[in-house]
C-alpha cells in the first residue's frame, strides 16, 4: 500500500477553557489577566499528549484555577501552522459550567482572575470575545432540559432561578405563564417539601432534577422558544 501522508514537523496541542457561571440572577464568565487591567482573557495552556484531550482540560484547569472534577465539553477546534518552529499547533477549545457557590472559594483567590457579568465584560481580547459569543449561542441551541444548561443550577433550585436562568441564555423575557406550564408538564424536575425563605417570608418551594428520568422521556431535544 502507498503511503500519501506527508510529514510537517510536530504537532503542539493547546487547550483553551471559558469558565461560566449562574450566580445573582445573571451569567458569569471567569477570566484572567497578568494587570488586572485590561486584556482580559480566558483560562489556556499546554497539555501533555499522553492520556485523552478530556483529561488533558482537566489538568489544565487544575494546575491554573486548582479546581477538578468539573464537566468540560468541546466547543470547537481549530488548527494552524507556525512555519518558524516548523509545527502544527492543534488548539482545542472547551467550557465548563460551574456552580459559582461550588467554586467561588478557589477562584476567588486566584490574583490574576475575576467573575465578570456577561453583559458587563472588561476590555477583552478578541479571541476570548468570539469564544464567549460562541458558547452563548451553542447554549440557545440546547434542548430545554439539556444537562448542559441544567448543570449552571444548583442542586436544590427555584422555578424563579430556572426561569431567570434562560431568559439570561436567550436575552429575552420568556412568558412566566407558558414557562411553568412546561416545566410542570414534565416529571423530571421534582418539586421538594422545602422552600427558600432568603427571597421572601412566605418562601418559595424548591426543586431538583431527577436525571436518570429526564433521560428516559427523552425530553433533550424539547425546545423552549
Amino acid at each position: 500500500m502507498i503511503n500519501n501522508y506527508k510529514t510537517f514537523g510536530t504537532v503542539r496541542f493547546v487547550v483553551d477553557c471559558v469558565l461560566l457561571s449562574f450566580h445573582n440572577d445573571q451569567l458569569e464568565v471567569f477570566l484572567v489577566s497578568e494587570n488586572r487591567v485590561d486584556n482580559w482573557d480566558h483560562i489556556k495552556g499546554n497539555i501533555d499528549i499522553d492520556g485523552t484531550l478530556n483529561e488533558g482540560v482537566q489538568e489544565m484547569l487544575k494546575r491554573e484555577t486548582d479546581i477538578d472534577n468539573v464537566s468540560v465539553h468541546q466547543l470547537i477546534t481549530e488548527k494552524s501552522f507556525n512555519h518558524y518552529l516548523n509545527e502544527y499547533i492543534l488548539k482545542v477549545t472547551y467550557f465548563s459550567l460551574v456552580t459559582k457557590e461550588l467554586w467561588n472559594s478557589k477562584l476567588i483567590n486566584s490574583a490574576l482572575g475575576r467573575w465578570f457579568p456577561i453583559k458587563d465584560l472588561p476590555t477583552c481580547k478578541n479571541n476570548s470575545i468570539k469564544l464567549i459569543n460562541l458558547l452563548i449561542v451553542k447554549l440557545k441551541n440546547q434542548g430545554m432540559f439539556s444537562p448542559v444548561i441544567l448543570e449552571l443550577l444548583p442542586e436544590k433550585f427555584t422555578i424563579k432561578q430556572l426561569h431567570d436562568l434562560y431568559e439570561q441564555i436567550y436575552s429575552k423575557e420568556i412568558d412566566k405563564r407558558n414557562f411553568i406550564r412546561k416545566i410542570t408538564a414534565v416529571d423530571c424536575i421534582i418539586k421538594l417539601d422545602i422552600k427558600d425563605k432568603i427571597i421572601s417570608r412566605k418562601g418559595a418551594y424548591l426543586y431538583t432534577i431527577n436525571w436518570e428520568r429526564l433521560k428516559a422521556e427523552k425530553l433533550l431535544q424539547l425546545k423552549l422558544v
